[in-house]
């Protein structure tokens, strides 16, 4: 099942992970032939799609092997990014460990990519939150992880920026949004 949505670029197409020539293929796309950068950032790969009622694939849409999306929506992410790190690692014939950034991550998906905490609001509400979820999320094993600095949606004031820029200095890496 290759599965269609709708997301910021407009129609998206989501590949089955589950499928072993799916994996390859997409493994392939990350050679440097194709995609010659050093890095590679994650986004909406929870999947997450603006045009349904679930803003995810249909819980019954299957997968490889017949798995009903809600008995593998968890595990999607993480299929991504193993497709993700097996092509940069091709790239460098094992040589070299890839950097991927990634907003869709569950137990284990530290073994592939950091992670950040998704889209967040320039307001005090979701500063104040942003560390509980990082140290959190560094307690269940995934460290190297944070949160957008000023929010995503919306600018915030110069005190929230600056308190912002202050609590997450401690991150293992600091992503500015604006």
């Amino acid at each position: 099942m290759d599965y269609e949505g709708w997301c910021w670029p407009g129609a998206a197409y989501y590949p089955n992970f589950l499928n072993p020539q799916a994996q390859e293929y997409y493994a392939s796309l990350y050679s440097l032939d194709t995609f010659n950068v050093a890095w590679t950032w994650n986004d909406m790969d929870e999947p997450s799609l603006f045009n349904g009622p679930e803003i995810t694939m249909s819980k019954d849409s299957l997968h490889y092997g017949r798995w009903e999306h809600r008995e593998v929506h968890n595990m999607y992410g993480m299929a991504h990014l193993q497709c993700m790190f097996s092509g940069h690692l091709k790239r460098s014939n094992g040589q070299l460990r890839p950097f991927i950034l990634a907003r869709a991550f569950s137990a284990g998906s530290q073994r592939f990519a950091a992670a950040w905490t998704g889209d967040n609001m320039a307001n005090w509400g979701h500063l104040q939150a942003s560390s509980p979820v990082v140290l959190l999320l560094g307690v269940a094993g995934i460290t190297f992880t944070a949160a957008d600095v000023g929010g995503f949606f919306k600018n915030p004031d110069v005190q929230l920026l600056i308190r912002w820029y202050q609590v997450r200095q401690l991150d293992f890496h600091l992503r500015h949004f604006h």
